[in-house]
């Protein structure tokens, strides 16, 4: 989850916002461009209800936001391994039992529909 928090850290400072819908509504806006580089490099998309941000080894971070906070979900898990080439293909019980022995340890959350919140 290190990469998460840091794909996360990297947005939110690049938009001096804290949350997911902040980022949303700042592009809406028009305060930054839907596509661009965080501060510290790493490349952004925003899109729908969050935001794509693309570590330099090619791994990509899927978070979305809602009034709980910002979360993901199994498949982004699946989808960032895949991209960021630590995995070519993982089945999706093997990550939900991984999401389950991180949400034991308390490092993430477990929501409402499958919704996995960073702590």
């Amino acid at each position: 989850m290190k990469d998460f928090r840091e794909a996360k850290k990297a947005i939110e400072e690049t938009f001096n916002a804290s949350s997911a819908p902040e980022i949303v509504a700042a592009v809406l806006r028009h305060d930054l461009p839907r596509d661009g580089v965080c501060a510290n490099g790493f490349s952004y998309s925003v899109h729908g209800i969050g935001y794509t941000v693309t570590l330099p080894d090619g791994g990509q971070v899927h978070l979305d936001g809602s009034r709980d906070g910002d979360f993901f979900k199994v498949y982004g898990l699946a989808f960032y391994l895949e991209s960021s080439s630590k995995f070519e293909e993982m089945d999706i019980s093997a990550i939900k039992h991984e999401c389950a022995i991180l949400v034991e340890r308390g490092e993430i959350h477990q929501g409402r529909k499958g919704d996995y919140y960073l702590r």
